[in-house]
């Protein structure tokens, strides 16, 4: 998936934070739900503080959820808040120094400085289970 992907303080999914430090600069790696709920967390807590930077390499957030114009929606709102968003780009490399990340690579060669790297990407629900809550799909 990515070079060194293996790395102390990436977060692939729920596994816990394994850093010695304080993190300021998060880069989260895809802009599903999963990671987008997560980035808001940090601006609640202290927006001035984090630097906080997705990586998406569809053509909007929620891509899988959401068509193009309602995700550009949400685009400009979350760079409204402060968030880096860099639409259309691959992280092919997880940089880590001295056992722990520093940061992400991008196909451009483009370097992301990160203390945290989230990563949640190729997840899709599966709602088979939402029949023990009496919950039928619409689809099927």
């Amino acid at each position: 998936m990515f070079e060194n992907a293996g790395i102390k303080s990436v977060i692939a999914r729920a596994t816990h934070v394994d850093t010695e430090k304080k993190a300021k600069k998060i880069v989260f790696i895809g802009a599903g739900f999963i990671n987008l709920e997560l980035a808001s967390l940090p601006s609640t807590v202290r927006a001035d503080y984090y630097n906080v930077t997705i990586v998406e390499l569809l053509g909007h957030p929620l891509p899988l959820m959401l068509d193009a114009e309602m995700g550009f929606k949400i685009q400009k709102y979350l760079v409204g808040k402060g968030f880096n968003m860099l639409i259309g780009h691959k992280v092919t490399k997880i940089i880590g120094s001295n056992g722990y990340v520093s940061g992400v690579e991008l196909e451009t060669g483009e370097k992301i400085d990160a203390d945290i790297v989230m990563l949640s990407v190729g997840t899709t629900p599966k709602p088979g289970h939402l029949s023990l809550f009496s919950i039928r799909r619409l689809n099927g």
